[in-house]
């Protein structure tokens, strides 16, 4: 028995391996709390349990020592399910402390079971780059592993999260690099975009997910690309962007993915100066998880910033001050993102069509607004 834990959409290449070895495949609804799947777990003796990485928001070492717990009560082998994660990663690093050694890091669906079944058969994984199977959904294409990842998360509701998500992908944009935008958050911002602007304004793209269903897989809006489904983030991380930009939405929501958002490369935290949202900016600066940190804050009179930034203390110099954002899809081009990312001009930006405001163009699909 092969018992995994998480998204069913996820464990589409574990059936497969488990039917060719003769196994059964358990499933474990996923969970943003391990202790919540516990009791479900140990119903059902395995040799060996799946965990899907990315729906959990517990700490690591909670993670690591709940599932040590999980190993020693039913004997049965772990493996990490977390891919385009990389081995030297903080989580990583910490569940190997704990003598966690088998993981499954690939992204697409036929290494997925390569590596499975070399688990399984107790081998060592060998990637092979020529090796096409025939029945994969997904493209074999050569994964970057220099993908550049922004997080994006705010400390509290309101603090322009998704507004600031978008301006970054906007000021990578105009630099003249590949970037798109990710919503990582349960928000569903995407989707009511798709359902709002009109089809002329609003470019849908789709793709069938693990159980033949259609789903939208992308929009372009204002010439920006968005994604909204993470269950197609293992295709998303083959296109050919330089930049991925993740909305993680609120900090102190249930399903604020806190591993997820703890791996990419640059991490932003939007705050406020209202004493709740700085409440808040306090406990996640003391918290050694997150150390390196950028914090933008919204919505703060230019008058009232230098008094902020001495309140920030030693995270004064990874204090930012956004501009007033009317229409988030419209580039400030404010000098603060400048400073924030200081990048060369990568190639001679386009010269840009005659942008619509937000009132403009949020058409329904079926009469005017």
């Amino acid at each position: 028995m092969i018992t995994f834990i998480g998204s069913p959409e996820k464990s589409y290449f574990a059936e497969s391996v488990a039917q060719q070895y003769k196994e059964e495949l358990n499933l474990i609804p996923a969970s943003s709390d391990i202790m919540n799947q516990e009791r479900r777990i140990l119903a059902v003796p395995c040799s060996y349990m799946i965990f899907d990485l990315d729906q959990y928001t517990n700490p690591p070492y909670v993670l690591a020592t709940e599932i040590l717990k999980l190993k020693n009560s039913n004997n049965a082998k772990v493996i990490i399910f977390a891919p385009g994660m990389s081995e030297e990663s903080t989580v990583i690093r910490e569940f190997k402390r704990y003598g966690i050694n088998l993981y499954i890091f690939t992204l697409t669906l036929g290494e997925r079971k390569e590596e499975l079944r070399a688990i399984l058969a107790g081998e060592k994984y060998q990637k092979d780059d020529s090796a096409i199977e025939s029945g994969d959904t997904q493209k074999q294409v050569i994964i970057k592993t220099n993908l550049k990842s922004i997080a994006v998360a705010g400390v509290m509701t309101r603090t322009g999260t998704t507004t600031q998500a978008v301006q970054i992908v906007k000021y990578l944009l105009a630099k003249g690099y590949h970037a798109c935008y990710i919503e990582a958050n349960q928000s569903d911002f995407v989707k009511r975009i798709a359902e709002w602007y009109s089809d002329e304004d609003c470019q849908i793209e789709e793709r069938l997910d693990a159980r033949g269903m259609k789903q939208i897989f992308k929009i372009r809006v204002n010439g920006l690309d968005m994604f909204c489904n993470m269950d197609f983030l293992s295709e998303i991380l083959t296109l050919n962007y330089d930049y991925f930009v993740y909305d993680y939405g609120v900090y102190t929501s249930r399903d604020f993915n806190k591993i997820s958002y703890s791996e990419k490369n640059i991490k932003i935290m939007t705050c406020g100066a209202e004493p709740d949202e700085l409440d808040q900016t306090k406990n996640i600066m003391g918290n050694v998880f997150y150390d390196n940190i950028h914090y933008i804050f919204t919505f703060v009179p230019e008058q009232d910033q230098e008094e902020v930034r001495l309140l920030m203390e030693e995270k004064a110099d990874h204090t930012f001050f956004a501009p007033y954002v009317p229409d988030r899809f419209l580039y400030s081009g404010d000098e603060m993102y400048e400073k924030l990312f200081p990048l060369e001009q990568k190639q001679e930006e386009e010269p840009n069509a005659k942008k619509r405001g937000w009132f403009l163009t949020r058409r329904r699909k079926h009469g005017k607004v």
